[in-house]
């Protein structure tokens, strides 16, 4: 993160239960945040057969790390679809709170449709703002600028 101006996360599929959830906490989720349960159980089946334990993803789990970590980060811009099928709206918002009640710089963009529809118009003006930023500032040493001189 330290090399990084910032960062756009575009519909992240951050869940706020584990992938490794049982039957009663997918349907609670799914009730509370409107997902089709058959879509977000295949998002949960898909992260889940990438891990491999409950304990390794609780480590790793995006939004166990951004109420935890005192890391600073850099800018990051984050939009989701609050109707999206998967049910991530709720994890991209929550990561966005996490993040900012710790001070950190985070953009939350609601947008409205189907899961992933972005704007990425949004996006640009968010990357175009951090390359105008980082142009007024000199390169630290060992950055993929400061080498390049």
């Amino acid at each position: 993160p330290e090399l990084w101006a910032g960062a756009v996360l575009s519909c992240p599929a951050w869940f706020t239960i584990s992938v490794y959830a049982d039957e009663k906490a997918v349907d609670e989720f799914v009730a509370r945040t409107g997902a089709s349960r058959k879509v977000a159980v295949s998002g949960l089946d898909f992260i889940r057969e990438r891990s491999a334990s409950a304990s390794e993803w609780a480590r790793e789990d995006p939004l166990a790390r951004a109420a935890s970590s005192t890391a600073a980060l850099p800018p990051m811009f984050v939009q989701c679809t609050r109707a999206d099928e998967y049910g991530v709206f709720e994890g991209a918002e929550l990561f966005a709170k996490l993040l900012s009640a710790r001070g950190q710089p985070v953009t939350f963009k609601e947008e409205q449709g189907e899961h992933c529809r972005i704007d990425a118009r949004a996006a640009s003006r968010f990357l175009v703002g951090l390359s105008a930023r980082a142009a007024q500032r000199p390169a630290a040493a060992g950055t993929p600028a400061e080498a390049a001189k």
